[in-house]
C-alpha cells in the first residue's frame, strides 16, 4: 500500500505519547507496524498489543512479510494484553501474593464461588449478582466495598458478596491458580508498586496498542501508571467502533489518553479500502453518535449504493438473501468465501442456518457463543478436566463416547465425580474395578496431557487419536476443516497454557459445515458483528434483528445503549469493501414512522435517502 501524507506524518513522528485514530480502512495496522520498525533506532525492544490472539497472529504475519522488516522483527514482539501480563505475573508472582506456582485455570472462579456458596449455605439466587460484582471489581479495579454497596440494596447481601469474593481470592492464591479476568487486575496491582513500574518500563520501553478503544478500565489504569513512569505509548483505534462495552471498553478511552500531558493526536482521514457509497452510510451513522465526527475521504469511488431491504416476514428476507448469494457467486471476482452474513444476536442466524443445511450450501459460522464442532468441544472439555475446573456437562461430553459406558453408567460416574468436586482422580481411585478399567485409557491420556513437556501439536495428535478410537465418534479426516483450525491453533501456540488460551478465544473457534462435495476453500461466512471486527469482505449482508430481541436484551433502553448499537452497526457496515446489503425485519409503516420502535433499522432510516436504494423481494 502506498502511504499517504497523513500516514507518513504519523510514521515519521518522534512523539513519545500518541493517539492515532481513523475509521476502518484507513491503514491503522500498517501504520503502527511501520512506526514500530522506524522506532527500532530508538528502542531495542518494541511491543505491539492486539485485542485477540487471531489479531496478534495477523499482525505478526504482516510484520514478517513487510519489506522493511528484514532482520529487525526479532526486536518487535506481538502479543495480546493477557499473554504479556500473565508472563510478567508468573515471573513476579510473590509481588501479587502467590508464594508458589501460578497457573491459568479457565473457569476456576466459577467453580470456587459455587463451592463457597454451597459450603456456607448461601441462597443461590444471589449467585449471578456476586459473579457480576466480582467481574466489575476485576475489570475496573475499583473498591469492592463501594461496588457492592452500589449493587446491593441490603447491607447484609453486600457483606455476604464481599466475604465470598475475598474467600475466593484466598482459595485461588492457596491453589496457585488464576482465571482470565484475574490477570489484568493482578498486573495492575504489580505495576502500582513504583519499583515494579520502573522495571516494566525498562522491559517494555515502547508499547503500541491496537484497538485501543477496547481496553478495560483496569488496563487503562496500567498504561496510565506506566506512562507516568516513562513509558512511550501509542494507542491506535477507532473510537466509533467501541463495541465491547460489556467487557469494559469505553468511548471515553481516547479522551483519557489525549488528556495526558504531551500526548499528540493523529487522525487518518483518507480511507484506502471502502468505496465512497459505503463511507457515506458509515459517516451518517457516526454523526448520530457525534455531531462533530470528521467526514472520511474516500480514495475509491464506486456507483454501487448500499441496498436496503425491509419486510415483516423473516423467511422472505432469507429467501432474498440466498437468491442474491446465488447471483453474486457467479459474478466475476466474487467467490462464496468473499461473502459474509453479519448479525447482532446468535438467534438471528437460526433461520438462515436451517435453510443452508436444507439447500446443502457450505458455510462457516462463528459468534459470541460460537457453535463449535464436537471435536473442538471435546478438546476444550479435556483441557478443563486437566485443570481440575471441569463441570458436569464437560465430563459428560468426554464420557459419552467411551466404549461400555451407557446412559446409566454415565449418570452413576457423574454422581461419583460430583462428590469428588469433578476431579479425575475420582476415576483413577474408583472402588469399582469395572469403572477403573473402562476409564483407564482416558485417565492415562489426562495424565499425559498434564505433563509440562508436551507440545501443543503433539497434544492435539494424542487427543484426536484417542477420540477416533472411540466407537461412538466419527473418524476425523485429515482435511476436516474443524481439525485444520485446531491444528493451526496448536502450531501457533507457544506452550500448553497458550494453546488453552487460544482454544478459549472466540476469535478462533468456528464450525465449518460441508454437506456436499464442494471446494474446501469455498463457504459462506456467518458471524456476529463482534466477531467480524478487523476483517473485511467483498460482499456483506447485515441481517437485522427483530424488535423483540432488542427489547429482551434492553439494547435500546437508554441513550448509552443507543450509542453502542449505532457503533455496532457502523462496525458492520465498514466490514464491506464492495457491495453492502442491509436487511431489516420491519414493516414499511414502521420504517416511515418516527414513533414506532425500529430496532437497529432506525439508524439507517435516519440517513439521507440518497445514500442507499431499496431492494424488492420477488
Amino acid at each position: 500500500m502506498e502511504l499517504d501524507l497523513h500516514q507518513k506524518a504519523f510514521i515519521r513522528s518522534h512523539d513519545t505519547l500518541i493517539a492515532l485514530h481513523g475509521s476502518g480502512g484507513t491503514g491503522k495496522t500498517e501504520c503502527i507496524i511501520q512506526l514500530a520498525l522506524c522506532r527500532l533506532k530508538l528502542h531495542s525492544n518494541i511491543t505491539l498489543i492486539a485485542y485477540t490472539n487471531s489479531a496478534a497472529d495477523e499482525i505478526r504475519d504482516r510484520l514478517l512479510t513487510c519489506d522493511t522488516a528484514t532482520g529487525h522483527t526479532a526486536s518487535v514482539s506481538v502479543s495480546t494484553f493477557h499473554s504479556l501480563a500473565f508472563r510478567t505475573i508468573k515471573q513476579y508472582k510473590q509481588n501479587v501474593g502467590y508464594s508458589n506456582g501460578i497457573y491459568l485455570r479457565p473457569g476456576v472462579t466459577s467453580v470456587v464461588v459455587r463451592h463457597l456458596f454451597k459450603k456456607y449455605g448461601h441462597s443461590r439466587k444471589k449467585l449471578n449478582s456476586v459473579f457480576t460484582l466480582y467481574r466489575e471489581h476485576l475489570l475496573q479495579s475499583k473498591s469492592l466495598t463501594r461496588l457492592a454497596q452500589n449493587r446491593f440494596k441490603k447491607a447484609e447481601d453486600a457483606r455476604v458478596a464481599i466475604d465470598i469474593i475475598n474467600k475466593c481470592k484466598r482459595v485461588k492464591k492457596r491453589q496457585g491458580v488464576v482465571d482470565f479476568d484475574d490477570i489484568p487486575y493482578l498486573f495492575f496491582r504489580l505495576v502500582s508498586k513504583p519499583d515494579m513500574a520502573n522495571i516494566m518500563v525498562k522491559r517494555y520501553p515502547l508499547i503500541i496498542c491496537d484497538e485501543f478503544q477496547d481496553v478495560t478500565d483496569t488496563q487503562w489504569k496500567i498504561f496510565e501508571v506506566l506512562i507516568r513512569t516513562g513509558l512511550h505509548f501509542v494507542g491506535a483505534g477507532d473510537p466509533y467502533q467501541t463495541i465491547f462495552a460489556w467487557s469494559g471498553a469505553s468511548i471515553r478511552r481516547f479522551r483519557q489518553l489525549e488528556a495526558l500531558p504531551a500526548c499528540k493526536a493523529y487522525h487518518l482521514p483518507i480511507n484506502h479500502r471502502l468505496p465512497e457509497p459505503i463511507l457515506n452510510i458509515s459517516h451518517n451513522i457516526r454523526t448520530q453518535i457525534d455531531n462533530d465526527a470528521i467526514r472520511p475521504i474516500a480514495k475509491i469511488g464506486g456507483d454501487q449504493l448500499p441496498k436496503v431491504v425491509i419486510h415483516q416476514y423473516p423467511d422472505l428476507i432469507i429467501k432474498f438473501l440466498l437468491q442474491e448469494v446465488g447471483r453474486l457467486h457467479g459474478v466475476k471476482g466474487i467467490n462464496l468465501n468473499d461473502i459474509c452474513v453479519l448479525y447482532r444476536f446468535n438467534q438471528d442466524a437460526n433461520g438462515l442456518v436451517r435453510e443452508l443445511v436444507k439447500r446443502k450450501i457450505p458455510y462457516q459460522i462463528a459468534g459470541v457463543d460460537q457453535i463449535k464442532s464436537h471435536l473442538s468441544e471435546f478438546v476444550t472439555a479435556l483441557n478443563y478436566i486437566c485443570y481440575g475446573t471441569a463441570r458436569k456437562n464437560q465430563w459428560k461430553l468426554v464420557l459419552s463416547p467411551l466404549y461400555g459406558i451407557g446412559k446409566q453408567k454415565t449418570a452413576r460416574i457423574l454422581g461419583d465425580l460430583g462428590k469428588g468436586k469433578y476431579q479425575y482422580k475420582v476415576l483413577k481411585n474408583h472402588p469399582q474395578k469395572s469403572i477403573r478399567s473402562l476409564t483407564s485409557k482416558l485417565i492415562a491420556l489426562i495424565e499425559r496431557l498434564k505433563k509440562a513437556d508436551i507440545k501443543p501439536p503433539s497434544m492435539l495428535t494424542e487427543i484426536v487419536t484417542f477420540y477416533c478410537e472411540q466407537p461412538k465418534t466419527k473418524r476425523v479426516q485429515p482435511n476436516d476443516p474443524n481439525f485444520l483450525i485446531l491444528q493451526d491453533i496448536s502450531r501457533r501456540s507457544n506452550g500448553f497454557e497458550d494453546f488453552v488460551a487460544r482454544l478459549n478465544d472466540p476469535s478462533y473457534i468456528s464450525q465449518v459445515r460441508f454437506d456436499i462435495d464442494f471446494p474446501k476453500d469455498q463457504f459462506l461466512n456467518l458471524m456476529t458483528i463482534h466477531r467480524a471486527k478487523g476483517r473485511e469482505f467483498k460482499v456483506v449482508f447485515i441481517l437485522g434483528s427483530p424488535n423483540d430481541l432488542f427489547r429482551k436484551y434492553g439494547r435500546l433502553a437508554s441513550p448509552k445503549n443507543m450509542v453502542e448499537e449505532a457503533m455496532i452497526l457502523n462496525t458492520a457496515v465498514t466490514r464491506c469493501c464492495h457491495r453492502l446489503y442491509l436487511l431489516f425485519q420491519i414493516t414499511e409503516e414502521a420504517w416511515m414512522s418516527n414513533t414506532v420502535e425500529k430496532n437497529a433499522a432506525q439508524f439507517i432510516a435516519q440517513c439521507d435517502r440518497n445514500l442507499y436504494r431499496f431492494g424488492e423481494i420477488a
